[in-house]
């Protein structure tokens, strides 16, 4: 389910899905993180037969349509957004990379 998920046009990767992109020393093989229209949610969950679970391995943001920030063709966050999407992770690790990547968007001065 999560490689298919990964894959799906509909999602804009960021986060730890982003890592590879920016490399980022994270692995994500076990989760997906990344951003969704609001109008494809329902879809997306039905076409990746995504169920609950005690142990979450998927975080999606949902975005209305008026508000979506990506283009058409755009597959993984910019590096600044997956930044502060680390940033907000629970995994102490994942803060770590988020504030390092910040730093090197931003000429380390952070």
């Amino acid at each position: 389910m999560l490689s298919k998920l990964r894959d799906d046009l509909r999602l804009v990767l960021s986060g730890v899905s982003a890592a590879r992109k920016y490399s980022i020393d994270l692995l994500a093989e076990q989760e997906v993180e990344g951003y969704v229209r609001a109008s494809e949610l329902e879809a997306l969950i039905d076409d990746v037969k995504a169920i609950d679970g005690e142990r979450p391995n998927c975080l999606l943001r949902i975005v209305e349509e008026e508000s979506w920030p990506f283009d058409n063709e755009e597959r993984v966050a910019p590096a600044l957004v997956a930044a502060i999407d680390l940033m907000e992770s629970s995994n102490p690790r994942a803060r770590r990379a988020g504030a390092a990547l910040i730093s090197s968007l931003l000429g380390g001065s952070v």
